[in-house]
């Protein structure tokens, strides 16, 4: 549960990045629909990474429920939306001045704790090959940023209005 949670944070960093670096208002002010356009932008790069590599969704959920996982297409589609997001080159090298100016639009939550925390010490995620890299990238936040607990998880379910 917790590790569908964080892949789904991640896939909203990934948006927000987008949103941040590739669709702000020439104005150099703030986008003024960030949902909107985050989800259209993430649904974009996602189709658009999907398709050039053959990856279904139930597919990109395996990559996050498993400690391991050997599927190089759906390794090949997070290198694809990293490279959307320009945050790591063909060749798989980081482009580390990209990150600072996306976590400047995250709103301050755990989400971004988890990231400041854990950033440098995923950058050093290293692989000769960049889909491997951007897995490994990837993972480290997944690893790194899970509790010991289910935010989730209550005791007593509050009963809805009028019920």
């Amino acid at each position: 549960m917790l590790s569908r949670v964080f892949t789904i944070l991640l896939f909203l960093w990934f948006g927000l990045f987008n949103l941040v670096l590739l669709q702000r208002p020439k104005t150099g002010g703030h986008p003024q629909n960030k949902t909107a356009l985050l989800k259209a932008s993430f649904i974009e790069s996602s189709k658009y990474c999907s398709e050039r590599h053959d990856v279904n969704m139930v597919q990109m959920l395996v990559l996050f429920s498993e400690k391991e996982v050997n599927d190089y297409k759906g390794k090949c589609y997070l290198h694809c939306m990293l490279q959307r997001y320009r945050l790591m080159d063909k060749d798989g090298n980081y482009l580390k001045d990209r990150f600072q100016p996306f976590m400047e639009y995250i709103p301050i939550s755990n989400f971004l704790k988890t990231l400041k925390k854990n950033l440098n010490y995923c950058l050093n995620q290293d692989s000769e090959d960049p889909c491997e890299k951007a897995y490994r990238f990837i993972k480290c936040f997944q690893m790194r940023g899970g509790t010991k607990t289910n935010p989730f998880q209550e005791t007593e379910v509050q009963p809805a209005d009028g019920f």
